[in-house]
Protein backbone atom coordinates (compact mmCIF):
# COMPACT_ATOMS: atom_id res chain seq x y z
CA UNK A 1 0.00 0.00 0.00
CA UNK A 2 1.53 3.52 -1.12
CA UNK A 3 1.38 6.96 0.05
CA UNK A 4 -1.19 8.72 0.68
CA UNK A 5 -1.89 12.26 0.47
CA UNK A 6 -4.44 13.58 2.90
CA UNK A 7 -3.73 17.86 2.18
CA UNK A 8 -0.63 19.38 1.15
CA UNK A 9 2.77 18.61 3.13
CA UNK A 10 0.40 15.95 5.16
CA UNK A 11 0.90 11.97 3.95
CA UNK A 12 0.02 8.86 5.41
CA UNK A 13 1.45 5.00 5.47
CA UNK A 14 0.03 2.09 6.43
CA UNK A 15 3.04 0.07 8.95
CA UNK A 16 1.91 -3.63 9.10
CA UNK A 17 0.88 -5.79 11.84
CA UNK A 18 1.42 -9.18 10.80
CA UNK A 19 -1.23 -11.30 12.91
CA UNK A 20 -3.09 -8.80 14.17
CA UNK A 21 -6.85 -7.92 13.34
CA UNK A 22 -6.47 -4.29 12.57
CA UNK A 23 -4.15 -5.40 9.84
CA UNK A 24 -1.95 -2.16 9.95
CA UNK A 25 -1.31 1.49 11.99
CA UNK A 26 -1.32 4.84 10.44
CA UNK A 27 1.84 6.44 10.50
CA UNK A 28 1.69 10.46 9.55
CA UNK A 29 4.35 12.93 7.65
CA UNK A 30 3.82 16.22 7.76
CA UNK A 31 6.03 18.87 6.63
CA UNK A 32 7.73 21.59 7.99
CA UNK A 33 9.39 24.69 6.43
CA UNK A 34 12.48 22.91 5.54
CA UNK A 35 12.16 19.31 7.37
CA UNK A 36 9.29 17.17 8.51
CA UNK A 37 7.95 15.56 11.28
CA UNK A 38 7.11 11.64 11.64
CA UNK A 39 4.04 10.92 13.79
CA UNK A 40 3.41 7.69 14.91
CA UNK A 41 6.22 5.74 12.99
CA UNK A 42 4.75 1.94 13.87
CA UNK A 43 6.61 -1.47 14.36
CA UNK A 44 10.27 -1.73 13.85
CA UNK A 45 10.07 -4.35 10.70
CA UNK A 46 12.03 -4.74 7.57
CA UNK A 47 10.57 -1.95 5.20
CA UNK A 48 9.30 0.47 7.81
CA UNK A 49 11.53 3.13 6.89
CA UNK A 50 11.05 2.55 3.31
CA UNK A 51 7.58 2.99 3.51
CA UNK A 52 8.49 6.37 5.79
CA UNK A 53 10.87 7.74 2.86
CA UNK A 54 7.79 6.68 0.32
CA UNK A 55 5.86 8.77 2.80
CA UNK A 56 8.01 11.87 2.62
CA UNK A 57 8.96 11.47 -0.49
CA UNK A 58 4.97 12.33 -1.79
CA UNK A 59 5.28 15.61 0.30
CA UNK A 60 8.55 16.08 -1.41
CA UNK A 61 10.80 15.56 2.12
CA UNK A 62 13.64 12.60 2.56
CA UNK A 63 14.53 10.65 5.94
CA UNK A 64 17.23 13.11 6.16
CA UNK A 65 14.85 16.31 6.69
CA UNK A 66 12.94 14.51 9.46
CA UNK A 67 13.55 16.84 12.91
CA UNK A 68 11.12 15.39 14.96
CA UNK A 69 9.13 12.11 15.70
CA UNK A 70 5.61 12.67 17.84
CA UNK A 71 3.84 9.38 19.69
CA UNK A 72 0.16 10.20 20.08
CA UNK A 73 1.46 7.14 22.63
CA UNK A 74 3.86 5.02 23.96
CA UNK A 75 2.23 1.21 22.58
CA UNK A 76 4.41 -0.65 20.31
CA UNK A 77 2.19 -0.44 16.95
CA UNK A 78 2.74 3.02 17.58
CA UNK A 79 6.41 4.05 18.92
CA UNK A 80 8.58 0.89 18.82
CA UNK A 81 10.51 2.54 15.34
CA UNK A 82 11.22 5.90 16.78
CA UNK A 83 14.27 4.51 18.31
CA UNK A 84 15.28 3.43 14.63
CA UNK A 85 13.95 6.69 13.42
CA UNK A 86 15.97 8.48 15.60
CA UNK A 87 19.30 6.79 15.10
CA UNK A 88 18.97 7.43 11.77
CA UNK A 89 18.01 10.58 10.90
CA UNK A 90 19.23 12.27 14.21
CA UNK A 91 15.13 13.23 14.97
CA UNK A 92 14.48 14.20 18.64
CA UNK A 93 11.40 11.69 20.19
CA UNK A 94 8.82 14.08 21.58
CA UNK A 95 6.09 12.26 23.68
CA UNK A 96 3.74 13.72 26.69
CA UNK A 97 5.16 13.55 29.89
CA UNK A 98 2.76 11.13 31.09
CA UNK A 99 3.48 8.20 29.01
CA UNK A 100 7.35 8.82 28.81
CA UNK A 101 9.27 6.51 30.34
CA UNK A 102 6.45 3.96 31.21
CA UNK A 103 5.92 0.50 30.28
CA UNK A 104 2.97 -0.02 27.88
CA UNK A 105 1.59 -2.12 31.27
CA UNK A 106 0.33 -1.13 34.39
CA UNK A 107 -2.96 -1.09 36.44
CA UNK A 108 -4.54 1.92 38.65
CA UNK A 109 -5.01 1.10 41.76
CA UNK A 110 -3.97 -3.22 41.53
CA UNK A 111 -1.14 -4.53 43.14
CA UNK A 112 2.15 -2.45 42.16
CA UNK A 113 4.95 -3.99 40.02
CA UNK A 114 2.36 -6.40 38.71
CA UNK A 115 0.30 -6.48 35.35
CA UNK A 116 -1.83 -9.35 36.46
CA UNK A 117 -2.69 -9.24 40.41
CA UNK A 118 -3.30 -12.34 41.78
CA UNK A 119 -6.86 -11.19 43.34
CA UNK A 120 -7.85 -11.33 39.48
CA UNK A 121 -8.23 -14.81 39.93
CA UNK A 122 -6.58 -15.30 36.72
CA UNK A 123 -6.11 -19.52 36.32
CA UNK A 124 -2.20 -19.88 37.60
CA UNK A 125 -1.07 -21.28 33.93
CA UNK A 126 -2.48 -18.54 32.02
CA UNK A 127 -1.54 -16.04 34.78
CA UNK A 128 2.19 -17.24 34.07
CA UNK A 129 2.05 -17.00 30.32
CA UNK A 130 0.65 -13.03 30.52
CA UNK A 131 3.09 -12.16 33.12
CA UNK A 132 5.88 -13.82 30.60
CA UNK A 133 4.92 -11.89 27.89
CA UNK A 134 7.78 -9.77 26.33
CA UNK A 135 8.38 -6.71 27.97
CA UNK A 136 6.30 -3.29 27.28
CA UNK A 137 7.74 -0.65 25.35
CA UNK A 138 9.90 1.79 27.17
CA UNK A 139 10.15 5.06 25.32
CA UNK A 140 12.74 7.69 26.13
CA UNK A 141 11.96 10.88 24.84
CA UNK A 142 14.14 14.01 24.21
CA UNK A 143 10.92 16.41 24.02
CA UNK A 144 8.38 16.65 26.61
CA UNK A 145 5.13 17.36 24.46
CA UNK A 146 2.66 19.21 27.19
CA UNK A 147 -0.88 20.34 26.62
CA UNK A 148 -0.70 23.59 24.93
CA UNK A 149 2.72 22.58 22.87
CA UNK A 150 2.40 23.80 19.48
CA UNK A 151 5.07 22.84 16.42
CA UNK A 152 4.95 24.67 13.22
CA UNK A 153 3.97 23.02 9.74
CA UNK A 154 3.70 24.47 6.25
CA UNK A 155 -0.40 23.87 7.45
CA UNK A 156 0.14 26.02 9.95
CA UNK A 157 0.71 24.97 14.17
CA UNK A 158 -0.02 21.61 15.18
CA UNK A 159 -1.00 21.90 18.83
CA UNK A 160 -0.87 19.25 21.28
CA UNK A 161 -4.36 18.46 22.76
CA UNK A 162 -3.90 15.89 26.35
CA UNK A 163 -6.41 13.22 25.49
CA UNK A 164 -5.67 10.70 28.67
CA UNK A 165 -7.83 7.39 28.11
CA UNK A 166 -6.58 4.89 25.83
CA UNK A 167 -3.10 5.60 27.99
CA UNK A 168 -1.97 8.23 30.67
CA UNK A 169 -0.35 10.59 27.87
CA UNK A 170 -2.21 9.90 24.81
CA UNK A 171 -2.80 12.96 22.75
CA UNK A 172 -4.13 14.45 19.80
CA UNK A 173 -2.92 16.68 17.24
CA UNK A 174 -4.61 19.52 16.07
CA UNK A 175 -4.27 21.58 12.68
CA UNK A 176 -6.44 24.53 12.64
CA UNK A 177 -6.01 25.52 9.34
CA UNK A 178 -6.19 22.39 7.58
CA UNK A 179 -9.24 21.14 9.62
CA UNK A 180 -7.69 18.16 10.55
CA UNK A 181 -6.85 16.11 13.99
CA UNK A 182 -4.36 13.10 14.44
CA UNK A 183 -5.81 11.11 16.70
CA UNK A 184 -3.96 8.20 17.45
CA UNK A 185 -6.14 5.49 19.58
CA UNK A 186 -7.98 7.90 21.25
CA UNK A 187 -10.85 8.06 18.49
CA UNK A 188 -11.20 4.36 16.00
CA UNK A 189 -13.43 4.54 13.15
CA UNK A 190 -13.99 0.39 14.06
CA UNK A 191 -13.13 -0.56 17.29
CA UNK A 192 -14.17 0.85 20.57
CA UNK A 193 -10.29 1.28 22.00
CA UNK A 194 -9.89 0.02 25.76
CA UNK A 195 -8.81 2.91 28.60
CA UNK A 196 -6.28 2.27 30.83
CA UNK A 197 -3.44 0.65 28.60
CA UNK A 198 -0.43 2.18 30.13
CA UNK A 199 1.26 5.54 31.36
CA UNK A 200 0.79 7.76 34.53
CA UNK A 201 -3.13 8.22 35.84
CA UNK A 202 -4.31 9.61 38.67
CA UNK A 203 -7.46 8.18 38.86
CA UNK A 204 -9.48 5.93 37.21
CA UNK A 205 -8.58 6.28 33.36
CA UNK A 206 -12.22 5.68 32.63
CA UNK A 207 -13.15 9.16 33.95
CA UNK A 208 -10.36 10.89 32.17
CA UNK A 209 -11.21 9.13 29.16
CA UNK A 210 -14.96 10.17 29.26
CA UNK A 211 -13.67 13.74 29.67
CA UNK A 212 -11.45 13.08 26.90
CA UNK A 213 -13.98 11.76 24.28
CA UNK A 214 -16.34 14.78 25.42
CA UNK A 215 -13.42 17.20 24.29
CA UNK A 216 -13.71 15.98 20.85
CA UNK A 217 -17.14 17.93 20.23
CA UNK A 218 -14.79 20.83 19.39
CA UNK A 219 -13.61 19.10 16.06
CA UNK A 220 -16.85 19.12 13.95
CA UNK A 221 -15.73 19.52 10.27
CA UNK A 222 -12.50 18.22 11.16
CA UNK A 223 -11.00 15.16 9.32
CA UNK A 224 -9.92 12.87 11.49
CA UNK A 225 -6.73 10.92 11.10
CA UNK A 226 -6.83 8.21 13.44
CA UNK A 227 -4.22 5.46 14.82
CA UNK A 228 -5.37 2.61 12.74
CA UNK A 229 -8.57 2.44 9.40
CA UNK A 230 -9.50 5.11 7.44
CA UNK A 231 -10.05 9.14 7.74
CA UNK A 232 -13.04 10.41 9.83
CA UNK A 233 -15.60 12.78 9.29
CA UNK A 234 -17.28 12.79 11.69
CA UNK A 235 -15.12 12.76 15.27
CA UNK A 236 -17.61 14.20 17.44
CA UNK A 237 -20.25 11.66 16.88
CA UNK A 238 -17.99 8.84 16.68
CA UNK A 239 -16.56 10.05 20.08
CA UNK A 240 -20.09 10.00 21.48
CA UNK A 241 -20.29 6.77 19.77
CA UNK A 242 -17.46 5.37 21.62
CA UNK A 243 -18.45 6.82 25.15
CA UNK A 244 -22.08 5.62 25.06
CA UNK A 245 -19.91 1.85 24.80
CA UNK A 246 -17.84 2.50 27.73
CA UNK A 247 -21.45 4.00 29.51
CA UNK A 248 -23.34 0.32 28.75
CA UNK A 249 -20.18 -1.80 29.27
CA UNK A 250 -19.73 -0.26 32.78
CA UNK A 251 -23.73 -0.99 33.27
CA UNK A 252 -23.07 -4.41 32.22
CA UNK A 253 -20.30 -5.35 34.89
CA UNK A 254 -22.90 -3.27 37.22
CA UNK A 255 -25.79 -5.87 36.96
CA UNK A 256 -23.01 -8.63 36.42
CA UNK A 257 -21.87 -7.70 39.96
CA UNK A 258 -25.49 -7.15 41.37
CA UNK A 259 -25.48 -10.99 40.77
CA UNK A 260 -22.26 -12.09 42.03
CA UNK A 261 -21.05 -9.39 44.46
CA UNK A 262 -17.70 -11.51 44.88
CA UNK A 263 -16.93 -12.40 42.00
CA UNK A 264 -12.94 -11.68 41.15
CA UNK A 265 -11.91 -9.66 38.19
CA UNK A 266 -11.73 -13.03 35.75
CA UNK A 267 -15.53 -14.45 36.68
CA UNK A 268 -16.53 -10.64 35.93
CA UNK A 269 -14.70 -10.84 32.43
CA UNK A 270 -16.22 -14.00 31.55
CA UNK A 271 -19.50 -12.80 32.40
CA UNK A 272 -19.38 -9.90 29.81
CA UNK A 273 -19.78 -10.11 26.27
CA UNK A 274 -17.03 -9.58 24.15
CA UNK A 275 -16.74 -9.63 20.17
CA UNK A 276 -16.17 -13.07 19.32
CA UNK A 277 -16.04 -14.09 22.44
CA UNK A 278 -14.50 -13.88 25.91
CA UNK A 279 -12.44 -17.73 25.71
CA UNK A 280 -11.65 -16.93 21.68
CA UNK A 281 -9.09 -13.85 22.97
CA UNK A 282 -5.62 -14.21 23.08
CA UNK A 283 -3.51 -13.69 25.77
CA UNK A 284 -2.64 -10.09 24.90
CA UNK A 285 -6.35 -9.25 24.06
CA UNK A 286 -7.51 -10.86 26.97
CA UNK A 287 -5.42 -9.34 29.36
CA UNK A 288 -6.80 -6.14 27.88
CA UNK A 289 -10.10 -7.21 28.66
CA UNK A 290 -9.42 -7.94 31.82
CA UNK A 291 -8.07 -4.66 32.57
CA UNK A 292 -11.26 -3.20 30.76
CA UNK A 293 -13.37 -5.06 32.94
CA UNK A 294 -11.25 -4.18 36.20
CA UNK A 295 -11.80 -0.32 35.20
CA UNK A 296 -15.47 -1.07 34.84
CA UNK A 297 -15.80 -2.49 38.28
CA UNK A 298 -14.25 -0.07 40.05
CA UNK A 299 -17.32 2.52 38.68
CA UNK A 300 -19.71 0.05 39.22
CA UNK A 301 -22.35 0.88 41.87
CA UNK A 302 -21.58 -1.76 45.16
CA UNK A 303 -24.23 -2.91 47.65
CA UNK A 304 -27.07 -0.33 46.40
CA UNK A 305 -25.10 2.33 46.09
Amino acid sequence: MGARVIRPGIAAVAQPMPGHPLGSSNCYLIATDGGAIVVDPGYERPGTLRRIASGLASIDRRLADVRTVVLTHHHRDHAEAAHAVRVHTGAAVAVHPADEGMPAVGVWGATPGSPVPASWGVPAPLRTRMLARPPALVVHADLDLAHGTALATTQGAMRVVHTPGHTGGSICLVIDDARVVLMGDHVLPDIHPGAGLGGRFAANPLLAYRESLRAMGEYDGFVGLPGHGAPLHAVPRRAGQIARHHGRRTREVADVIAGHPDATVWELARRVGWSGGFEALDDGRMLSALRQTFWHAQLAPRDGS
